[in-house]
């Protein structure tokens, strides 16, 4: 079953989770990302991508029901397709937008934390990181996208503190680059990338965000298993 779906018009590929009713993220959905987000790398016709879910959320993170259900050579190949799906959507070598107008939670915020420009619609939703509040350990890969995305005293509060918030409160935390009523608001539902597809300003990645994530990642910086900070008392700039 496909749960990733695909949509590329006048140059921008609309990629949509859609896996009812909260776009959990199954083994199969990991594996449907990191295929589609390295085709549309390599395809010319798709100059940038639009991520969002279906429904009435992003996504609420990994389907914890079918981690549970695992053996450990089961668990491994889970977190080994987690490291490809979130991997290849933080190395995307091309403007990156998403859209959340529902619950980002764990993975789901994760995902929107990839993109260059990450919109928080409107709404009466939550985001968050709350892994380690419930004892789930924090992939390396994760970090380094929180990291990335957040200012400091936003990835102590999200990582460490494992709080849910409003959008309009991890906006003012420094997370996201337009909210309905504060900044940003588009009245006129067009696409966060532009009318005409993205342009070379503010959606194209930071030099510094492409080295950091290819440094991680040669660095075999997965720390998949590790339940601690990977790189201890060190910390962002914000």
């Amino acid at each position: 079953m496909q749960f990733v779906e695909v949509l590329t018009r006048d140059g921008i590929a609309d990629v949509t989770l859609s896996r009812p009713k909260v776009n959990a993220m199954n083994q199969a959905v990991l594996r449907q990302l990191a295929d589609v987000f390295q085709r549309l790398a390599e395809d010319d016709a798709a100059r940038g991508v639009l991520v969002r879910g279906a429904g009435n959320c992003l996504s609420a993170g990994l389907d914890l029901r079918e981690v549970a259900s695992l053996d450990r050579e089961g668990l491994g190949s889970f977190l080994d397709d987690f490291d490809a799906a979130f991997g290849a959507a933080f190395r995307f070598p091309k403007p990156l937008a998403a859209a959340v107008h529902g619950h980002a939670i764990a993975g789901g915020l994760l995902l929107a934390m990839c993109a260059d420009f990450l919109a928080l619609g409107a709404g009466d939703y939550k985001v968050g990181l709350p892994e380690l509040a419930v004892g789930i350990a924090f992939p390396r890969v994760a970090f380094e996208i929180a990291r990335t995305a957040s200012p400091a005293r936003a990835l102590r509060r999200l990582v460490f503190g494992a709080e849910i918030h409003s959008p309009a409160s991890l906006f003012d935390m420094g997370v996201g680059d337009a909210c309905p009523g504060i900044w940003g608001e588009r009245d006129d539902g067009s696409h966060p990338l532009g009318r005409h597809g993205p342009n070379p300003g503010p959606a194209v990645k930071p030099r510094a965000w492409g080295a950091r994530r290819d440094r991680s990642v040669a660095s075999g910086g997965r720390g998949r298993l590790a339940r601690q900070h990977p790189e201890p008392r060190r910390r962002p700039r914000g």
